[in-house]
């Protein structure tokens, strides 16, 4: 990327994406949201490690690693498991309907009514820049599809703030958990698409981790993308800090010369735009209570709070956080199907397949699968995986068989479940089976190559956008690498 110094009042027409830094700045009023997801990532993690960490062989050193580690994982993954998301729901509605504008916020609309931006887009909750707004700047909002009345840039239609991520004022609106973060729907990207299209776009206090916006970004038709660093030259230390998309744009300069570096921070780019005696950035240094709010109902639901540190930890692959959770439960709780589940999970990481897989068949015992027709299915996919992981192709091979008998039994028996679910898994172990094939000695890649030529190529490329569709990132990256090691890549819609 080009450091190309820039100032918002510089610019004419431009579109702007603010993250939640902006907001936490202490003059807002609301918790610093990265010290949110700090300190419930540490409430998650010591309370995993009640029992002493010695007997999972972790070190402290260990233990402070796997803090490290899960801090950076999503907002959206901490709370992809919480217990209870209508009362996560409310409590970050209340929390962040309380803001007041700071200087930035009151900077951006001074800039709309100078023409140097036309729209802002945000994936803050709070409603601080509709608060900074005056009467006559005729800021719009749109949160849902019933904000957009008549063409979207008709030369009537004032400046647009598009609260991609919902608004506190609206609840029901607010997107917090991975599984709402899948594709961004089709009017969400034709209104980013309309809102910067030839225009300049300035990206700042954004993390770029959001899964829903961050694969189409860099493919929006803006003119120049400018992306907010702090510091005013462009430092390896900022860009390993940033997220994983960004430092792909900065690996590969030729593919993305549309996109540049700007530094300085909030400091310079509002320079011009707020007074120099409040342009500096203060951040917030509190959470407040919604951390304390969130755990308020561990002692009367301890079960479901010890699945969440489980399955958090087991989601970012750390198998000794995800024994250690489980450890806690009771005897009878460790045999319930979500735990028994998550420890199915780490006995694959650990090496112990075997186990795994009793795990997977007891689990599936206690499933109804008239009423739980989807889980029950998945028990097949999930066993013929860890087959696959564990070398042993020739029960894989059975196993993916019957996973299909199973998908039959349940049309047989007139049990209603997710076809493009089951589809997905079908062509997601089928590759798997074509990647085994490769591995036969002198004929592998003839063989593999002929059965991938007799099969549908749509079957594949409908498995990788159901799942990108669905927000199953784990499954879309491994079918991915499953089709592109086949020299068969997929493409994404």
């Amino acid at each position: 990327m080009q450091l190309s110094p820039i100032t918002l009042d510089s610019l004419q027409g431009a579109v702007v994406l603010v993250g939640s830094m902006l907001s936490a700045d202490r003059r807002t009023g609301l918790p610093n949201g990265t010290r949110v997801s700090d300190r419930i990532t540490e409430r998650i993690v010591r309370g995993a490690f009640l029992n002493p960490p010695v007997e999972f062989g972790v070190t402290p050193s260990m233990l402070n690693e796997i803090e490290r580690l899960v801090k950076q994982t999503p907002f959206e993954v901490l709370f992809e498991h919480y217990p209870e998301p209508r009362r996560a729901r409310d409590l970050l509605a209340a929390q962040y309907v309380k803001g007041r504008p700071n200087p930035f916020h009151l900077g951006l609309t001074k800039a709309i009514r100078q023409g140097n931006i036309a729209h802002i887009v945000t994936t803050n909750y709070d409603l601080c820049i509709e608060s900074a707004a005056q009467p006559q700047d005729g800021l719009r909002t749109v949160v849902e599809p019933a904000d957009l009345v008549g063409p979207v840039l008709s030369p009537s239609i004032p400046p647009t703030l598009f609260k991609i991520h919902g608004c506190a004022s609206r609840p029901d609106s607010l997107v917090f958990r991975l599984s709402q973060e899948g594709a961004l729907p089709q009017w969400k990207r034709d209104l980013l698409a309309e809102l910067m299209d030839g225009r300049d776009l300035v990206v700042i206090g954004y993390s770029g981790r959001d899964f829903d916006i961050c694969p189409i970004l860099f493919g929006l038709p803006y003119r120049r993308l400018f992306w907010l660093f702090r510091g005013t030259n462009l430092l390896p230390a900022e860009i390993a800090e940033s997220s994983y998309n960004l430092q792909h744009v900065h690996a590969h300069p030729s593919e993305f010369d549309r996109v540049h570096a700007t530094g300085g921070g909030f400091d310079a780019v509002f320079s011009g735009l707020v007074d120099s005696s409040q342009v500096h950035f203060e951040p917030s240094a509190g959470e407040t209570s919604i951390v304390d709010d969130l755990f308020a109902n561990e002692a009367t639901d301890a079960y479901r709070y010890t699945i969440w540190r489980a399955a958090l930890l087991n989601a970012v692959s750390c198998r000794f956080g995800t024994l250690a959770a489980l450890s806690q439960l009771t005897s009878s709780d460790q045999n319930r199907p979500e735990a028994l589940k998550l420890a199915s999970d780490a006995d694959e990481r650990g090496g112990r397949y075997r186990d795994s897989i009793r795990k997977v068949r007891l689990l599936r015992e206690m499933l109804d699968r008239s009423r739980e027709p989807d889980r029950w299915l998945e028990s097949f996919f999930v066993e013929a995986g860890r087959f696959y992981t564990a070398g042993d192709f020739i029960r894989f091979y059975r196993a993916k068989g019957f996973f299909r008998a199973a998908a039959a039994q349940l049309v047989d028996e007139r049990v209603s479940f997710d076809g493009d679910l089951n589809e997905a898994r079908a062509a997601y172990l089928d590759a798997l089976w074509l990647k085994a094939l490769r591995l036969l000695p002198v004929i592998g890649e003839w063989v593999a190559g002929y059965a991938i030529r007799s099969r549908n190529a749509q079957v594949f490329e409908r498995a990788a956008n159901f799942y990108y569709r669905i927000g199953g990132w784990q499954e879309l990256q491994l079918i991915q690498a499953a089709m592109n090691d086949l020299k068969f890549p997929t493409t994404i819609g």
